[in-house]
């Protein structure tokens, strides 16, 4: 006796325990299996459903390219009106630009408006002299309740911590401030 003869016997009587003989098993392979209740038919189209869902979500996620966040560096602004254009195209507002009464630096171009209702104040330095003096002046971070978005040569000042926020995320630049004492001008819009 062979290898090939021993594992053949071998087959043929486990197949035998398992389906009886090769006339039933003919039977078996001919004849219909069951179907499932209507509950399990709806049961594995609902899993068949969620698998499918799922699997879409992954795909989905696979083949989306990964967001990389915005970065806005801030540029310089020619006048306080550029700088209130650019607020309003980002939906902020500022569409009426206030006056600022007062002895003002030569340079600086001063004006008042309002970001989603809240007022803040755009200084704009103009010449060389007074973008030097800007750079060189401390960061105005001192002053009590005032919030600063500064840029290379303009800040925007207001009282409310969300409209420099909301400023920071249109034009970009640096927020500073928050405590110390707002410096005495006169605002008439």
């Amino acid at each position: 006796m062979s290898i090939e003869d021993d594992v053949r016997e071998a087959l043929v009587s486990r197949s035998a325990r398992v389906i009886g003989t090769p006339d039933t098993a003919w039977e078996r392979f001919g004849s219909r299996p069951s179907r499932p209740s209507p509950g399990g038919r709806l049961i594995a189209a609902t899993v068949a459903c969620v698998v499918f869902a799922a699997a879409s979500v992954l795909l989905w996620r696979a083949l989306t390219p990964a967001r990389t966040p915005t970065v806005r560096v801030p540029v310089p602004y020619a006048s306080a009106s550029d700088l209130a254009g650019k607020l309003h195209e980002g939906g902020l507002g500022c569409d009426r630009l206030g006056v600022v009464h007062g002895i003002l630096q030569p340079g600086v171009d001063v004006r008042s408006c309002q970001v989603n209702g809240v007022e803040v104040w755009l200084w704009v330095y103009q010449t060389r002299e007074a973008i030097n003096g800007f750079r060189s002046q401390p960061e105005p971070g001192s002053w009590n309740g005032i919030w600063n978005v500064r840029g290379p040569n303009w800040v925007v000042a207001t009282t409310d911590g969300q409209a420099a926020q909301d400023v920071h995320e249109v034009i970009g630049g640096q927020i500073l401030g928050g405590t110390g004492s707002l410096p005495s001008i006169s605002i008439q819009p």
